[in-house]
């Protein structure tokens, strides 16, 4: 069976893999026993594909990971986001023991690597409820993950979200 035709037979009878050699069909409903047949026969296939699938993923989250400055911008958010934690505690107990502000500088960590700033809004944006919104990160975050040049991407993204704009003006 070609890859396309794996593809399909996955996603027309949700099967997943259990990553231990096993896959399991969720779509039970309408697998005879000759699909059954047939599922199983290709079996190494299906468990190639997501094999595949999943060394792709890692290899646009490693690109993602690469570009300048997101790896610091992230530890810098979240260690300003354990202190704020950390505050509200101390707030909540009433001890007067506050903790130490965060060392490291999120804003300017942000002024010095505008592409991992574009890059965390981004993949951040891509959950947002507004599901348009939403499809205009997601395409800008898979973007970067293809190694595009970021400057390109963000200008992309600004026109998508100019003609959002435009287009929901007096909704």
């Amino acid at each position: 069976m070609t890859k396309q035709e794996i593809a399909e037979m996955i996603a027309k009878y949700a099967i997943t893999d259990n990553r231990d050699g096993r896959i399991k069909i969720s779509n039970t409903k309408i697998v005879t026993d000759a699909i059954y047949k047939q599922i199983i026969s290709v079996k190494p296939e299906i468990l190639a594909y997501f094999a595949d699938e999943r060394a792709e993923y890692q290899r646009r989250r490693q690109t993602f990971e690469e570009i300048p400055g997101v790896k610091e911008l992230r530890a810098a958010r979240a260690e300003r986001e354990a202190w704020r934690t950390k505050m509200r505690r101390a707030m909540e107990r009433g001890t007067c023991r506050y903790p130490t502000a965060p060392k490291s500088d999120e804003v300017a960590i942000a002024e010095k690597y505008p592409a991992a700033k574009f890059a965390l809004m981004v993949e951040e944006q891509r959950y947002g409820s507004n599901a348009e919104l939403a499809s205009i990160a997601a395409k800008a975050y898979d973007a970067l993950s293809n190694g595009e040049p970021w400057e390109q991407v963000k200008a992309a993204y600004d026109a998508d979200n100019k003609a959002f704009v435009e287009r929901h003006l007096w909704d």
